[in-house]
């Protein structure tokens, strides 16, 4: 029968706990993204807002974990928040497209 050290019995516990921990995190990352990317997609900037903020935050929250590298989480939220600017840029542009007069002809 092998001899198991204790030291490694120990680094088993922390690896399961740690991978138990990061699964949780990254599980609560990809929902809380998907609630943005419904809100974003429904052009709901108030909660898209509301939802980013939380975001951004539990990216921050895992990079400082370890659960994912700290580029990632940066890149991560510079695309979600490019997606979040461009609801009030639509918005913007649909107005001005729909208060837009038409030319008048000259009268020949």
């Amino acid at each position: 029968m092998p001899v198991v050290h204790k030291d490694a019995e120990k680094r088993a516990r922390q690896t399961r706990k740690r991978a138990l921990r990061n699964q949780s995190i990254q599980t609560r990352l990809k929902t809380e993204s998907k609630k943005l990317l419904t809100a974003v997609s429904a052009k709901d900037s108030d909660t898209a807002l509301t939802l980013y903020r939380a975001v951004s935050r539990l990216y921050d929250q895992a990079a400082a974990k370890g659960v994912i590298h700290q580029n990632a989480a940066s890149r991560k939220k510079s695309r979600l928040r490019l997606k979040v600017n461009g609801i009030g840029k639509q918005q913007a542009v649909a107005t001005s497209e729909s208060t837009k007069r038409t030319a008048k002809s000259k009268p020949e």
